[in-house]
């Protein structure tokens, strides 16, 4: 092959190399493995992605795909401002049964879940000192009151005796005066003696002193038995009282059922020992239940009475806010509700529930939009608005009532505009964005 020796290029002299292979010459061309040129396409292609994909953001308006974004619409909707909270199933009324006197469990007679009418036996109890300590006051109080009523019996005995002495003496008097009328005729006459007369008015005189003293005591033995008739009355009323309390703390170790309801928590065994003041077991009562919701602190200049609740869970009704508990427990304050509609169900007691408690609903419609990050990031005084196809621009809006999940818009919007509602945060420098 011919060349030329050399030839211009842009002002310089380019010579040309000449090569002569002989016939038994080979030329080796290096090829790269492709392995690695897979690899360098790839992350060519990646490069020329990033490229295409951000230079927008870098050198002009960028560019979204639609599919990464969230557009909504701008309506008017309700506004109901309201508070979520949870609680727990409670029952209207519940009765806590502790046990009064300790003792030994002896006896269960019902389970948690069974239900009870007033009066029925939950619980028996055993406490043998108890039982010995009225048993001896029981027989002490018995011998006092027999002894008492033997005393009285021999004062009767005794004014029975005297009373008989009294008619006796009475009657001995009066034989005596009669014979000593007689005597005394004789002794006038002479025919009888003046011995006999004065023997028989000295026996006068001594029967009619006997007589005053029986009279004396008579009166005496009816005065101490109408004392010891009233003071065994006394007794007796002093000892049955002492008595019906010592069976009332007997009666007291056989725990029973206030009212009528169903047997809530319940924890014993046979043959555990507890004390005075504890807790036996809770009765429900029938009135049906409620619900005791708590919520932060925060909320507790808008939680009121009467104010409407809506269960989370579909068709589980609404309640109404009938009690706002006092004080503040961690953090938290606690208010109960009651149903407003039928029971959504079976309740049981402790069941957790979800709510809103609604403490706005003026029935009004503004204009709104879904809240979303891009509030956080804009302060809520911008959004990109789809006001054209393929191009969202900035627009100023004015916010104004805010739920979990609405927002009201006061101006810059009107029913019907498109807004990006998902995030800002790769365009927040940004007045446009072409969407593709």
């Amino acid at each position: 092959m011919n060349h030329p020796a050399s030839y211009q290029r842009k002002g310089a002299t380019v010579t040309p190399i000449r090569v002569e292979l002989a016939p038994n010459d080979k030329v080796r061309i290096r090829k790269l493995p492709w392995k690695a040129m897979a690899l360098g396409l790839l992350a060519a292609m990646a490069v020329g992605a990033m490229i295409w994909r951000f230079s927008p953001l870098l050198f002009g308006t960028p560019v979204v795909l639609a599919s990464e974004i969230r557009i909504s619409t701008a309506v008017a909707n309700p506004l109901v401002e309201f508070v979520s909270v949870r609680g727990s199933v409670v029952p209207m009324a519940s009765v806590t049964l502790s046990a009064t006197i300790s003792g030994q469990v002896k006896e269960i007679f019902v389970a948690p879940g069974d239900n009870v009418v007033s009066g029925q036996p939950i619980v028996r109890l055993s406490n043998s000192a108890l039982e010995l300590e009225v048993l001896t006051a029981e027989t002490q109080a018995t011998e006092q009151v027999n002894s008492q009523r033997a005393l009285q019996v021999s004062l009767a005995s005794s004014i029975s005796q005297s009373k008989l002495a009294v008619v006796d003496t009475k009657y001995q008097i009066a034989q005596l005066r009669a014979e000593l009328d007689r005597a005394t005729v004789l002794a006038d006459r002479g025919v009888g003696t003046i011995v006999r007369r004065d023997e028989l008015a000295g026996q006068v005189d001594y029967q009619e002193n006997r007589l005053q003293l029986l009279e004396t005591a008579v009166r005496e033995d009816i005065s101490l038995s109408d004392e010891v008739s009233a003071s065994i009355g006394q007794n007796s009323s002093l000892l049955s009282e002492v008595a019906e309390r010592r069976r009332a703390q007997l009666d007291a170790l056989l725990i029973r059922a206030p009212s009528a309801g169903q047997i809530g928590s319940f924890d014993l065994t046979v043959g555990e020992q507890i004390g005075a003041g504890s807790p036996v077991a809770t009765v429900d009562g029938e009135s049906g239940f409620k619900v005791r919701f708590t919520a932060d602190e925060f909320y507790l200049p808008r939680i009121a009475l009467d104010q409407e609740i809506l269960l989370d869970a579909a068709g589980e009704g609404r309640l109404r806010v009938t009690q706002i508990l006092p004080g503040i427990v961690d953090g938290q304050i606690s208010f109960d509700a009651q149903f407003q509609t039928p029971l959504p169900g079976l309740l049981r007691r402790g069941q957790a529930l979800s709510g809103k408690v609604i403490v706005s609903d003026d029935g009004s419609k503004p204009l709104s939009l879904p809240v979303g990050p891009y509030l956080q990031q804009t302060g809520g005084s911008w959004v990109f608005v789809v006001d054209e196809p393929g191009m969202a621009h900035r627009r100023e809006i004015q916010v104004g009532r805010r739920t979990p999940e609405l927002i009201e818009i006061i101006s810059g919007l009107r029913a019907g505009d498109q807004v990006i509602t998902s995030s800002y945060s790769l365009f927040l420098a940004s007045e446009a964005l072409r969407i593709q």
